[in-house]
């Protein structure tokens, strides 16, 4: 599961989290690209499954665009960010909340009472700090129907301007961090969190006996690093940039650049040995 100390470590930046991210100009650049992503894969409005919902930002966008969403998370005071949206907007009966891990083996027996889920995605590296992929793998196959797809959004393994702006300030630990298989440790707030970066193979291994990959898509290749904002130099030009972020995604070369990378699933006939 998730540890505690990263459980505690979301708890306490739930607050702010909207405000430090949320509100920044990469982050509101790369969540558009999300959005557009999820709307072209989860066509049809139906009950969608936010794993790993953090503040609710997703969930929000979804629920206004039509979409049905039960929306799990493990940190108690991301979940209330949560329902502080759903009050406020009116959306009791567009978003259910679930607190659990996202590896926790009876998560899928409590989504399968809430409806039939008809697609599922995780944004912006809630898999990254998931100790155990198998168990979540296993629950989104027992939850989908054939054809139903699963958008996985976390850090990959090279982000070129994060590599830079670390050889600049000549930290070579936080450069090539991104490089290694192993569980490193990251600063979230004033805490450090465990976490692991992956390779679009090396995600999929966990995914491949019951999905076929649809699509990868890069995000942030040239996009500044979200931590270096605010930046009023860099947010002038920012519109330039993700214009052309988006056009370098489309190279197959550099698919396994950027802050994070996209990873569309579809969901084929394969059946599960034993019922999650």
């Amino acid at each position: 599961m998730t540890s505690k100390i990263t459980q505690k470590a979301f708890d306490r930046i739930a607050a702010s989290y909207d405000q430090d991210f949320g509100a920044n100009p990469v982050g509101l650049k790369l969540r558009e690209r999300c959005h557009l992503l999820f709307k072209k894969y989860f066509q049809s409005p139906g009950l969608l499954w936010d794993a790993g919902c953090g503040s609710g930002l997703d969930a929000l966008a979804l629920a206004r665009s039509g979409y049905r969403i039960v929306a799990t998370d493990q940190a108690t005071a991301m979940l209330a960010e949560v329902v502080k949206k759903i009050e406020q907007n009116q959306l009791h009966d567009s978003i259910m909340t679930i607190q659990k891990a996202l590896d926790s083996p009876d998560l899928g027996r409590l989504l399968r009472e809430v409806g039939p889920i008809s697609g599922i995605y995780s944004n912006f590296g809630a898999l990254n700090c998931l100790e155990n992929l198998v168990t979540f793998a296993r629950t989104c196959a027992s939850l989908l129907p054939k054809d139903a797809f699963l958008v996985l959004i976390y850090m990959g393994r090279f982000s070129p301007l994060e590599s830079l702006y670390y050889l600049l300030k000549a930290k070579p630990g936080p450069m090539i961090r991104r490089f290694s298989s192993s569980s490193q440790t990251a600063r979230l707030g004033n805490c450090a969190i465990p976490i692991r970066y992956y390779s679009s193979a090396n995600m999929y291994s966990y995914f491949r006996p019951f999905f076929s990959i649809i699509e990868i898509v890069p995000l942030g290749i040239i996009l500044p690093p979200p931590f270096l904002f605010p930046c009023p130099a860099l947010e002038k030009h920012i519109d330039w940039l993700a214009r052309w972020d988006r056009l370098i995604a489309t190279c197959k070369l550099c698919r396994e650049w950027g802050d994070h990378t996209a990873l569309v699933l579809q969901r084929n006939d394969n059946e599960l040995p034993h019922e999650t």
